[in-house]
């Protein structure tokens, strides 16, 4: 887990530059574009990036992991999670829910990698989608605490807060959502 931390950090981390760069640079349509696109595939560049630093132990028990694990696809795990990404904002009242993106990004992500490990192995661990409201509800319990370091650090340091908000989800929620996802299978 110590290697997809690094990775999740250092690239949570790269992408705060990132953004400032972008929304001092871009306007109107351009910016809007960069926060609904371009962001949100970097981000979801760095939780596959974990995803495979980590695949498959904090997935599953070692129990139930077969000796051999064939590699999966990154652009399949890529495309269903940036899916998730595109989609959430344009659901109904969705976007002032951002706080349940990159957690929902992370469980299809660990689906996906689930599924991948069931097909090729033969296992049956029947992810039932009980787990999406637990996911749901870690998310809503989780946002709290981070919106509130958020504004400490942004009140600290003068760095925008949805910028800080959504590194410290990008760091924290991850990992938080494949423990969960490893004790419920």
């Amino acid at each position: 887990m110590i290697p997809g931390m690094i990775i999740l950090t250092g690239g949570a981390l790269l992408l705060i530059p990132l953004e400032f760069w972008i929304h001092r640079q871009l306007t109107g349509a351009w910016d809007f574009l960069a926060e609904h696109a371009l962001l949100p595939a970097l981000r979801t560049v760095v939780i596959v990036a974990f995803l495979f630093a980590i695949y498959p132990t904090p997935l599953l028990p070692a129990a139930v992991l077969p000796d051999t694990v064939a590699p999966v696809d990154p652009r399949s795990l890529f495309n269903w999670m940036f899916l998730v990404t595109l989609i959430l904002p344009l659901a109904p009242h969705m976007e002032r829910f951002g706080a349940f993106i990159i957690p929902l990004q992370t469980l299809v992500g660990a689906l996906v990698l689930i599924n991948a490990l069931e097909q090729r192995a033969g296992l049956s661990l029947q992810a039932e989608g009980v787990l999406l409201l637990w996911v749901l509800g870690l998310a809503a319990i989780a946002h709290w605490p981070i919106n509130v370091l958020a504004g400490r650090l942004h009140g600290r340091h003068g760095v925008d807060a949805l910028t800080l908000y959504d590194t410290l989800s990008l760091v924290l929620l991850p990992p938080l959502i494949l423990l969960f996802t490893r004790s419920y299978t």
